[in-house]
């Protein structure tokens, strides 16, 4: 029972890290679009998008800087018989019991071992299920057609009539919130709710989304309605489709 408690917490350790990975990402792109809207306020056309490209050398430098104080991977370093540096980087993680820690990882991995050699005959066709899951679930989620209305979101608002530059930089920056809030919003939720709720809610939000773009376009010169639907998709896609895609990978293997 000792040993089931401590794979469930680690695995619910792991949703929550795969859900604070999904809201930085959707933090950056908020901020990269507040940067973007600022420098377009503030700043001559030609001195905007230079600021911006130096902008963006402030989060990879920051990382890189990070990454020399990082120690490696306490569990990976215990599964490669480095227990004396597995103890080193969970003091500095600020571990006061890291030697016991170590034990308790090292009983974990040989139970993992050992059930992995008793159910390897058993589990090639549940493997394969899981994988083709979560293989369409993550094609779902990119043609969904988001990463197209990030990256061309002031080609869409220009299409629809709105042609200065700083109200399509706005327009940007009210999309990425968009995406943002949600996943902050939610995240005490999808458990309550349930992850294929949240997922097949996004999925139907979106289609709706989507399928109202089409009219609009066609009807053209509807620059508000544009942005308000590109921010009720950003909205649904939040949602389900993004941050549960990963999770839901993460939960079908795991269970296997």
């Amino acid at each position: 029972m000792h040993h089931l408690a401590t794979i469930l917490i680690t695995l619910c350790l792991c949703f929550a890290f795969l859900h604070q990975y999904d809201i930085s990402i959707n933090f950056g792109v908020a901020l990269g679009y507040l940067v973007g809207y600022l420098c377009q306020a503030t700043l001559s056309s030609n001195k905007a998008w230079r600021v911006m490209f130096y902008f963006g050398i402030i989060p990879p430098a920051c990382v890189l800087l990070f990454l020399w104080f990082t120690p490696e991977s306490p569990r990976w370093l215990v599964s490669v018989g480095l227990r004396v540096e597995a103890v080193a980087a969970l003091k500095r993680i600020g571990d006061d019991a890291a030697a016991e820690t170590v034990k308790v990882i090292d009983r974990e991995l040989i139970l993992m071992r050992e059930a992995q050699l008793d159910n390897n005959a058993h589990r090639a066709k549940k493997d394969n299920e899981a994988i083709m899951t979560a293989a369409l679930i993550g094609l779902m989620q990119q043609i969904s057609g988001s990463e197209a209305i990030l990256y061309y979101s002031s080609n869409f608002l220009k299409e629809a009539g709105m042609t200065s530059d700083l109200s399509q930089m706005l327009g940007e920056l009210a999309i990425g919130v968009s995406k943002l809030l949600p996943s902050l919003v939610l995240f005490n939720y999808f458990d309550d709710f349930g992850r294929r709720t949240f997922l097949i809610g996004s999925a139907a939000g979106v289609t709706a989304v989507l399928v109202a773009l089409m009219v609009v376009f066609i009807a053209g010169d509807q620059p508000i309605v544009t942005v308000v639907l590109l921010c009720l998709f950003m909205v649904f896609f939040s949602c389900g489709l993004g941050p549960i895609t990963c999770k839901t990978s993460a939960r079908l293997r795991s269970f296997h």
